[in-house]
């Protein structure tokens, strides 16, 4: 299954992304520009190079360069803690309408199109790769963030988890079938209604480590970059534990590489990210009015609800070793 963004058009004029990246090559007459995807932002590979992102119109001029801004003190400041490769951004402009980033591409291709392929040899080396960068991560203790996004607690947590819900229960409801309401229900109720969900010690989190944005060897599967770091936040270590989908092997061998402590509902924790992922589609399908996008977190839950079995029997047997 595709994810949205991969067949999500760009909503940036043409002639806009044209016009900027022949100002940056002027010394190449027609410089090769590939549409990539369209998420937060509109990603475009130039002369098979560079990676260039354009903040994605949804969201009015301030705050798409506060978007890239972020993102760009981010990247600067974590480089020098992480040893696996991330973007090093080259080219910014913050003062057009249209603010970018552009970085020499990180050689690799995305997990996603890779590990149902691979052999359960490279899932364990890429598990050990992906522990051993997450937990780098989470060793960061330095204040990298802005004071309003760093000033998450458990409680703060707990609250926007039961706000998610309450807006899925008003809005996505009357577009759910009976069994989609009752499994949803159950996701959200046994998170919110059990305490030791929320006795943990945050974290500065990547908060997107979803198949896609983690770059690997096609041939070895070895780990050769992680990308798009602007859901970074001091969060619930969990949230960079989603891997279920990708199978036993490489989750257990992710979590033995893991050097922190693993506390008793990391787990369940993860699996409920993973379980809501199709609602933030369709929050922000409404949000934006992307009739495409609300469809895809529909057709997302249909997906979990069909693999969720075996989702479970991933993070059970992983975990409990």
């Amino acid at each position: 299954m595709k994810y949205y963004e991969e067949t999500n058009p760009p909503d940036i004029e043409e002639s806009v992304v044209l016009a900027t990246i022949q100002s940056i090559f002027s010394q190449i007459e027609n410089p090769r520009v590939r549409f990539l995807y369209h998420g937060t932002y509109n990603v475009y590979i130039v002369e098979d190079q560079y990676i260039f992102r354009f903040v994605s119109t949804y969201h009015p001029p301030k705050k798409r360069r506060e978007i890239v801004r972020s993102e760009v003190k981010l990247l600067q400041i974590l480089g020098s803690h992480l040893d696996t490769p991330i973007p090093e951004p080259k080219f910014v402009d913050l003062d057009t309408d249209y603010p970018y980033m552009g970085y020499r591409m990180i050689p690799g291709a995305p997990l996603l199109l890779h590990y149902l392929d691979a052999p359960p040899a490279q899932h364990t080396i890429l598990g050990k790769q992906l522990g051993h960068f997450i937990g780098t991560f989470h060793s960061i203790t330095e204040t990298i963030l802005d004071d309003e996004a760093d000033s998450f607690t458990p409680e703060v947590y707990r609250k926007e988890q039961s706000e998610i819900f309450n807006r899925v229960q008003d809005l996505a409801y009357p577009q759910m079938s009976t069994q989609q309401k009752d499994w949803t229900g159950t996701l959200f109720n046994s998170f919110l209604d059990n305490d030791e969900n929320f006795e943990f010690e945050p974290v500065i989190t990547h908060g997107d480590l979803y198949s896609v944005n983690i770059l690997v060897n096609p041939e070895t599967l070895n780990l050769t970059g992680i990308i798009d770091f602007e859901s970074v936040r001091l969060y619930d270590p969990a949230i960079d534990f989603i891997f279920l989908r990708e199978g036993t092997v490489l989750l257990s061998s992710l979590i033995k590489a893991y050097p922190h402590r693993i506390d008793p509902k990391l787990g369940d924790r993860a699996a409920y990210f993973l379980g809501k992922q199709p609602f933030f589609y369709i929050l922000k399908g409404l949000d934006f009015g992307l009739e495409r996008m609300e469809k895809f977190g529909y057709d997302r839950i249909t997906d979990h609800m069909k693999n969720w079995d075996y989702f479970m029997k991933v993070r059970k047997q992983s975990f409990n070793e």
